[in-house]
This record gives C-alpha cells, sequence and structure tokens, in this order.
C-alpha cells in the first residue's frame, strides 16, 4: 500500500494542479469577457471623436449639413430678420412715406415686408452660397476648434461662451438681393454691417459647450490606443479560454448587449443635450445634435451587426442539433449546386483537369480569407459608412463566399471525374494489351 500511495499522490497532484489552472483560465477569460464588452462601445466612441478632430475633410463632412438643414436654416432666416427690422425701423420709415390717411396701413405693409424679407433670407440660406460659406469656415477653423476642444489653447472669452453661425454674410447678401428689387429699407443695416458689427445665431451654448469640450479632451486623451487594447484582449481572451468557440459566443453577445445599451444612452444624452440649451430653441438643439451625432450612431449599429453576425457565426459552428443541421443543409447546397455545375462539362478519359481547377483547391483558404480581409478592410478603413453601406458589404461577402463554395465544389467534382476516367482508361488500356491464347 506504501508503494500504491507513492505512486499515485504525484498523479493526485497533477490533477488538482490541472483543475486549478482550468478555473483559473475559465475565471480570467469571463473577466476578460465583461472588460471587452464594454471597452467595444468606448472604443467606438474615441475611434469616432478622433476621426473629427484629426481628419479637416472627416470634421467638415460632419459639419456641413448644420447649413443644410431646414429647421436650422428656417431659424437662423427668422432670427435675421428679426434683426434687419429691429435696426432698419422698417415700420416706422413706411409710416413716414405713407399719407397720414393711409398711415394705419404701415403695419399691415411691414408685415408683408417682413414675410417678403424672410423668403428672401431663406433663399439666400438654401441657395447654396451659405453651405459654401459654411463648409469654407469650418475648414479654416478646424485647428483652431481642436485647440479648444481639447484645450491646448483657450480662445477669447466671448468666443468660448457658445458655438454660434456668423450671420453678417447672409445679411448682407440678402440686402443687396431686396436692394436689386428696389427695397432699400435695410441699406444703413448694411453699412453698419460692413463697418463691423456682427450678427451670430447661437447652435450651442456655454453649459453645452463645456460638456463636450470635457468629453471630446478625454476621447482625444484616449486615442487610438484603446482600440488596439480592446482587439488584444479579445486575442487574449480567446487564446486563454478552455473552449475557444464558446468564448467567442459570450465576447461578440457581451459587446452586442453594451452596445445596444450604449445606443439607448445615446437617446438619454440627447434629451440632456436639449434640455440644457437654455435660450437656444430647442428644435435647433435637437437638429444639431442629430447631425454631429449621425456618425457615432451609423459607427455603433455598424459594430452591433459586426457582433451579430460573429455570434450567429460562432453558433452555427457549435454542436448544437440546429446547428448541426444548417450546416448539413448548406454543405448539401453547394455540393448540389457543385455537381450540377460539374454536370455542364463533358467527361473525356484521359483527359488532365485544367491547371486553374487545381490552383483553386489548393488555394481554397487564401480565396476565402481574401475575401474576408478585404470585406474587414472596406469596414473598418473605408471611412464613416452608413449602416446600409456595411450591410451591402456584409452581403457581398456572403455571396462571394457562398460563390467560392460553389465554385470549390465543382473544381473538386472536375478533379474527381478525370481521375475516375483517367483511371478507367488505364484498365482498360491494361486489358488490351494482355495476348488472347
Amino acid at each position: 500500500m506504501t508503494d500504491g500511495t507513492a505512486v499515485s499522490s504525484p498523479a493526485a497532484a497533477l490533477e488538482g494542479e490541472g483543475r486549478s489552472t482550468h478555473r483559473l483560465r475559465q475565471v480570467v477569460a469571463w473577466v476578460l469577457v465583461v472588460l471587452v464588452s464594454l471597452l467595444v462601445s468606448l472604443s467606438v466612441v474615441t475611434v469616432w471623436s478622433v476621426r473629427i478632430l484629426s481628419n479637416t475633410d472627416h470634421y467638415v463632412a460632419t459639419m456641413a449639413p448644420i447649413a443644410r438643414n431646414a429647421t436650422i436654416t428656417n431659424a437662423i432666416a427668422n432670427r435675421a430678420t428679426t434683426y434687419l427690422f429691429d435696426q432698419g425701423d422698417a415700420t416706422e420709415k413706411i409710416a413716414g412715406v405713407l399719407p397720414k390717411r393711409a398711415s394705419s396701413l404701415a403695419p399691415v405693409i411691414s408685415d408683408g415686408l417682413r414675410t417678403y424679407t424672410y423668403r428672401t433670407v431663406a433663399q439666400v440660406l438654401q441657395s447654396g452660397r451659405f453651405a459654401d460659406l459654411w463648409d469654407a469656415a469650418n475648414r479654416r477653423l478646424h485647428t483652431h476648434l481642436v485647440d479648444f476642444l481639447t484645450g491646448k489653447k483657450l480662445p477669447r472669452v466671448e468666443q468660448a461662451r457658445s458655438i454660434a453661425v456668423n450671420l453678417t454674410p447672409v445679411l448682407i447678401m440678402a440686402i443687396d438681393t431686396l436692394d436689386a428689387h428696389g427695397i432699400t429699407t435695410f441699406d444703413p443695416v448694411k453699412s453698419h454691417l460692413q463697418k463691423g458689427r456682427e450678427l451670430s445665431f447661437t447652435l450651442a451654448n456655454n453649459a453645452q459647450v463645456r460638456k463636450a469640450r470635457s468629453a471630446f479632451r478625454l476621447a482625444n486623451e484616449i486615442g487610438w490606443a484603446l482600440p488596439l487594447i480592446t482587439v488584444g484582449l479579445a486575442v487574449a481572451g480567446v487564446a486563454i479560454a478552455v473552449n475557444r468557440r464558446k468564448m467567442l459566443v459570450r465576447l461578440a453577445a457581451g459587446a452586442s448587449i453594451v452596445l445596444v445599451l450604449f445606443i439607448a444612452a445615446l437617446a438619454l444624452a440627447r434629451s440632456f443635450f436639449v434640455d440644457h440649451a437654455g435660450n437656444v430653441d430647442p428644435s435647433v438643439t435637437r437638429s444639431l445634435w442629430d447631425i454631429v451625432i449621425r456618425y457615432l450612431k451609423d459607427d455603433f449599429y455598424a459594430i452591433l451587426l459586426i457582433s451579430l453576425l460573429v455570434l450567429l457565426a460562432a453558433l452555427l459552428a457549435g454542436p448544437s442539433w440546429w446547428a448541426m443541421a444548417a450546416r448539413r443543409g448548406a454543405i448539401g447546397g453547394i455540393g448540389w449546386a457543385g455537381s450540377k455545375l460539374a454536370a455542364l462539362r463533358p467527361k473525356s478519359s484521359g483527359e488532365m483537369a485544367p491547371r486553374w481547377v487545381t490552383g483553386v483547391v489548393v488555394h481554397s483558404t487564401l480565396l476565402r480569407a481574401g475575401g474576408l480581409i478585404v470585406a474587414g478592410g472596406v469596414i473598418v478603413l473605408g471611412g464613416s459608412l452608413s449602416v446600409t453601406e456595411v450591410w451591402v458589404t456584409v452581403l457581398v461577402l456572403a455571396a462571394y463566399l457562398v460563390l467560392l463554395e460553389c465554385l470549390f465544389a465543382w473544381a473538386r467534382r472536375i478533379r474527381t471525374s478525370v481521375a475516375e476516367g483517367t483511371s478507367s482508361g488505364s484498365e482498360v488500356a491494361g486489358t488490351d494489351s494482355v495476348p488472347r491464347p
């Protein structure tokens, strides 16, 4: 018994050590699942922020719809019209021109002139000239805005209080248009504007700017490090996990859940942003938020789509009955399509399989990987793709992979049929060469 005990003790120790290592790997894997699930969503935010701050073209494209949004341009037209009438004293001027008996018509004529002025300003805003001025201004000011948002350089106090649109060029263009139609009431206002008196339209107030500045500064400091760390932790988690397929399922499911929560949080943040609009028109604030955040929302939906596809692929690779049935159905369908394609090619004994057929079979893995790499590169490096564009990319990849599998099945059928034809031809030739008695 002493000998038996001495022999079994090392084995028991090794078994206990194996169980301890197994539990440790499971704990580490679950910690990485939680960590990666959170970091995926945070990485989406940091990448979006860094692209806005580091790429002028992307920033201009993000801000461009502000000058083309009907809600914002209508509010700007209303603000500009009110300013012109407040500064121009249009009603008093009209009353001074009219006869005394008709002076009571001054308010009516003034209202008509206000409507006409509003339409003129709106036409200027919608003509494309204002949009071009807005894009050019954003391109010029991008560097200064980045310094402001990241805290590198503090602008003047009056510039730091809000984000506003300079309406002076719009007013001057509108007054020139009115002059061309014989309405010179606002010419004194034009001279004041040309002497340096500016009119601005506030898009975001001081409280909103402070919140945005803090968020952008933090995201800029983190930069691309967070996405790289997230990818590294995900790879490490799959490598450490006892069951790698299950680990992939957990990572994809966790990331999908957190992404949905972040998308819901964006809706709450929108309400918070609007509630702190102060004197700014809430409809303008909502439009501003939707415009600036639209690429971030698209990024969230795109990564959510990828996570769900990874989750589905990992589940289909599992041992469940429905996964095996789905794989059998897919393989059977591809094999059937390949056999139908192979049947279209006539067989001839002794024929050699074309070289490209052999190449397709040999390099099948490379062709699959190439499609995945290209699709992944389009999604990751293609800029701010919309959800529709991501869907199209994924569908094109799926069609490419299905066609590849059909091609592989067809090529294998050809090789098999050629090999069988060559083998039967050799047997026949061998039989005929035997001399008859």
